[in-house]
């Protein structure tokens, strides 16, 4: 698991990243999504120890990465695909992804992790002589994720991976990101195109110049033992039919939750949570929760 809390990252007397926190459980694709400049690429490299942190902290797996050398911090298997591939352009296709396993103390397994690769991506496997620098940019992105694959990764930091390619191109390439996902890999994807990577990932985070103004749990599903870890605090249930929903009010939250592109948890609402794990306003639901209940013990009097 990534963990991030805190941080605070600064280039001299500019704040870039002021006091972010943030999660990324094992198994996740977790979207940081925002505008040029909000502090995503400064975040990952901050991770990768690429830029040092003013302050907070950085976890992975029980490891303190602030206190880890970046040459260390890939061998603990975290993968960078860095914004603008960074790929060497007068070195070949081949030679480039051998790169990626430069750190493994054992290579026996070179030629099976570059067929790996070559399923992922067939066209690599066509241009594998080719040089680098000649590929056009979905290539070189293809070439830049094989990459990091080829170190063994337990967690990739994806940085724009659909940066100046074409809509074809990006949907191939998030198509790969869910592959990399269903094979057990972390990912942590930062995007400036925010349809595309909410729709591949279990939750995001909403990055504003330097601050996480937003958070969305995507495709997941809010319950009573999770509330906690979307800000909610004090959670006390007024009326409790979870065959219905739970309805109750509650001390919210550092910032606004949003699921499916909607704010559903706002400070200081009431809250209601529905039998189908959906989030509703608690004011707006109180009546006709109330309503369905005096049914019920009604619909029970009869019965009895």
């Amino acid at each position: 698991m990534l963990e991030i809390k805190d941080l605070c990252v600064s280039y001299g007397a500019i704040d870039a990243v002021k006091g972010i926190s943030l999660k990324v459980n094992d198994g996740e694709i977790v979207s940081l999504i925002g505008a040029n400049g909000a502090g995503k690429t400064t975040t990952l490299h901050t991770i990768t120890g690429l830029v040092p942190a003013k302050s907070g902290s950085i976890t992975y797996d029980g490891h303190d990465l602030l206190k880890t050398h970046a040459n260390k911090i890939v061998t603990l298997g975290m993968a960078h695909v860095p914004e603008g591939r960074h790929v060497f352009t007068r070195m070949s296709v081949q030679e480039n992804l051998e790169m990626g396993a430069f750190s493994l103390k054992d290579q026996s397994s070179l030629g099976k992790d570059l067929e790996m690769v070559f399923d992922y991506f067939p066209r690599l496997k066509e241009r594998r002589r080719q040089l680098a620098g000649t590929l056009s940019g979905g290539e070189q992105q293809m070439m830049a994720m094989g990459r990091a694959l080829m170190s063994h990764p337990k967690t990739i930091l994806m940085d724009e991976p659909s940066m100046g390619l074409s809509p074809l191109l990006v949907k191939e390439i998030f198509d790969i990101i869910v592959t990399l996902r269903k094979r057990g890999i972390t990912v942590l994807l930062v995007e400036q195109n925010a349809k595309m990577a909410l729709s591949i990932a279990d939750r995001a985070y909403v990055l504003e110049t330097g601050k996480i103004t937003m958070e969305d749990m995507t495709g997941g599903t809010f319950t009573i033992s999770n509330l906690g870890s979307y800000g909610v605090r004090n959670f006390s249930p007024i009326i409790n039919q979870p065959e219905l929903a739970i309805l109750g009010v509650c001390d919210i939250v550092d910032t606004p939750v949003v699921h499916n592109g909607e704010i559903v948890i706002r400070p200081m609402m009431n809250l209601c949570l529905t039998a189908d794990h959906r989030v509703v306003d608690g004011v707006m639901a109180c009546a006709f929760m109330k309503r369905i209940v005096e049914l019920l013990e009604n619909l029970y009097l009869l019965l009895i």
